[in-house]
């Protein structure tokens, strides 16, 4: 399988707010999406996802549960849309993470569906530039969460740092 980037944002404003902010939140985020043809999706865990990532990454991320039921909210909205968008049900990473309790400077998401093992996930995003980023960055945190639909399996992984 071959992942398509279909859209990237990235926000660094300071005064300004992107258009799907909530309210006052006024927040950096760099958002990224995956998208894959479904395939029948094998079992494995948002720890196997979290255990690979790090792998890749070097420099672990730790696992926070805030974060973590952010991912799993926007996971199952993804479900409920059959889509890959950042705004699904107006769930931006912002929206979210803010709506978790969640304080933070900047964020980044990943979405992705279609895979069958944590690995093959990881492999794709580590050969797209803009994806390798995210996970390669200086965030400190992460959330992952997983839902499924038929036998494709929506996954989350927000990062973020303090």
């Amino acid at each position: 399988m071959r992942p398509v980037i279909v859209s990237f944002y990235h926000h660094s404003g300071g005064a300004t707010s992107h258009p799907h902010d909530c309210g006052a939140y006024q927040m950096k985020y760099l958002i990224l999406i995956l998208f894959l043809i479904p395939t029948q999706a094998k079992a494995f865990s948002t720890d196997d996802i979290f255990k690979a990532v790090n792998k890749a990454r070097g420099t672990p991320l730790v696992r926070n549960a805030q974060l973590d039921h952010a991912a799993q909210i926007k996971a199952e909205a993804l479900v409920v849309c059959s889509c890959l968008r950042h705004d699904a049900l107006g769930l931006t990473p912002s929206v979210v993470i803010a709506q978790s309790g969640y304080k933070h400077q900047g964020a980044g998401e990943i979405l992705a569906r279609g895979f069958k093992s944590p690995k093959k996930l990881v492999s794709a995003w580590m050969k797209s530039p803009t994806h390798k980023s995210v996970i390669k960055s200086g965030f400190r945190e992460t959330g992952i969460g997983m839902a499924f639909k038929g036998k494709s399996v929506y996954v989350v992984q927000l990062f973020a740092s303090r």
